[in-house]
């Protein structure tokens, strides 16, 4: 049951790098503006999407199934969830915008930003806190 939970988390934050993680949106001056979405598979959303598909192929074929992960599973899953967290908070981060001369530029994360950052620090949680028999 634990590894299920954890295996589901990981492929809605793989599932999250097909949304879009940056929504721009220019405006030049003119009443109209431009548009733009970038899904996670630019910048570092390639690094979070990564370390999503480790969790489950961590999940999928190490170790027996039946019973909950074992401690260096354990490590290995925190450490992947950790870097799709801090992959997920750096393209939070470059996602501001910027104001130029001429032109006005508005960045804000997308969806797929925001289930990626939910789902790291909920693989990173859950693989903290079960607890297997022998611990």
């Amino acid at each position: 049951m634990q590894r299920t939970i954890i295996l589901i988390t990981a492929i809605a934050g793989m599932m999250a790098a097909f949304l879009p993680w940056t929504v721009a949106t220019s405006f030049d001056g003119t009443a109209t503006g431009m548009r733009n979405n970038l899904n996670g598979f630019n910048g570092f959303g390639i690094i979070g999407f990564l370390a999503f598909a480790g969790v489950v192929l961590m999940t999928l074929f190490a170790g027996n199934k039946a019973m909950p992960p074992d401690s260096t599973m354990k490590l290995v899953v925190i450490s992947l969830g950790m870097i799709a967290l801090l992959a997920t908070l750096i393209s939070i981060a470059n996602s501001f915008g910027e104001i130029g001369e001429l032109m006005l530029s508005i960045n804000n994360s997308g969806p797929g930003t925001w289930i990626a950052l939910i789902a790291a620090v909920v693989i990173v949680i859950l693989a903290w806190i079960f607890k297997s028999p022998s611990e």
